[in-house]
Formats: C-alpha cells, sequence, structure tokens
C-alpha cells in the first residue's frame, strides 16, 4: 500500500506536530499499520461518501 501526501497535506503535518511533538511516534506507528495493513481493525478505518467514495479513512486511538 502507498501512502500520497500533497504538499498541502505535509504543510498541515509540520505545523500540526510543531504544537504536538509528543504524538510523533504515535502518528510513525500509526502509518505502519496503515501501510502494512490498512483494514487493521485498530485503525477502525472507513469508507468515504459523496465526492471521495474512491477514498478511505481511519480513525487511530
Amino acid at each position: 500500500m502507498n501512502l500520497v501526501k500533497d504538499d498541502d497535506y505535509k504543510r498541515k503535518e509540520r505545523k500540526f506536530f510543531k504544537k504536538r511533538p509528543h504524538l510523533i511516534d504515535k502518528y510513525g506507528l500509526v502509518l505502519e499499520k496503515l501501510k502494512t495493513n490498512p483494514f487493521d481493525p485498530s485503525l477502525k478505518t472507513y469508507k468515504l461518501k459523496g465526492d471521495l467514495s474512491e477514498f478511505y479513512a481511519c480513525i487511530a486511538t
């Protein structure tokens, strides 16, 4: 599985982690899970609706 991050996402990601550096490690673990098994039960993956219906999202806790 390939994860794609556009420039806008990368900018928001940097800004997010400037304020919350304690979440970087957890974020890395979630990305690894997504790469290896995007439907891992701990990710709570679900299909989006509407214009984004070809994509999935996840809620990592």
